[in-house]
């Protein structure tokens, strides 16, 4: 069913600027589905995109990535709670916490390292 509704809607070139292998075979942007991801990447891609399912109530026009990101930070805030854990909550006061850092190294689609900076209170 999928490859059929799929071959009607092949187009010959990207419908959009893309930097892609020649194989790729490109739909044009009729359908509409949701997806599950783990975050967005500062490039706007989406980290560990999974295919959830078809969305008939959504036009193609209405699916932005601002609706992404701003929901992406939404779910964050909303998941603050400074009674649970000890996340600074920002705008402080300065005290004597031991101020520390890591480098960790992490292996994803390329190796990069990650800077995290902590204040502990020794």
């Amino acid at each position: 069913m999928l490859l059929e509704a799929f071959q009607k809607l092949e187009a010959a070139t990207p419908p959009f600027k893309a930097d892609v292998p020649n194989e790729v075979k490109w739909l044009k942007p009729k359908l509409v589905c949701e997806v599950l991801y783990q975050s967005v990447t500062r490039d706007l891609k989406l980290r560990n995109a999974t295919f959830q399912r078809f969305k008939r109530d959504k036009l193609p026009q209405e699916c932005t990535l601002d609706q992404i990101v701003k929901s992406e930070l939404t779910e964050y805030h909303t998941k603050r709670d400074f009674s649970v854990t000890n996340e600074p909550a920002g705008n402080e006061e300065e005290n004597e916490a031991v101020k520390i850092f890591v480098v960790q190294e992490h292996h994803a689609r390329r190796l990069h390292y990650d800077f995290r900076l902590e204040r502990t209170a020794f």
